[in-house]
């Protein structure tokens, strides 16, 4: 197990898969990729620590390195999952070439019911 340990206000100490990091007011807490063991991050799904080891790119450690191609059919896998659970739950009929159509046109900035007038007009 590797260890560095960087001192700001909070002191972060970075292990192979997570980090301590003991606050100011000397507490400790872990932060592992998408989480701290702090209050303050379960309320907000955030917190200034989890926030400062990104800004010293402290979680690039964290990292697990995966071919891009298994992220891509993994995320794409994931993805078409989500437009099921949604159309389901929104009593919309569809089929796999919906849910195909409807994968490739999504954008971060895609409206719910986007999805919904595309769905409906498959039917």
């Amino acid at each position: 197990m590797k260890t560095t340990k960087i001192k700001t206000p909070d002191q972060f100490e970075v292990n192979d898969n997570h980090i301590i990091v003991t606050s100011s007011s000397g507490h400790k807490y872990t932060i592992t990729l998408g989480s701290c063991t702090c209050p303050g991050f379960g309320f907000h799904k955030e917190c200034r620590h989890y926030k400062e080891a990104r800004e010293q790119g402290l979680l690039k450690s964290l990292e697990v390195h995966v071919p891009q191609s298994i992220i891509l059919v993994t995320g794409k896998a994931l993805r078409k999952d989500a437009i099921r659970k949604f159309l389901t739950k929104n009593n919309l009929s569809y089929t796999e070439s919906t849910v195909d159509k409807i994968e490739c046109m999504l954008k971060t900035t895609t409206k719910p019911e986007e999805v919904i007038a595309i769905a409906n007009s498959n039917i």
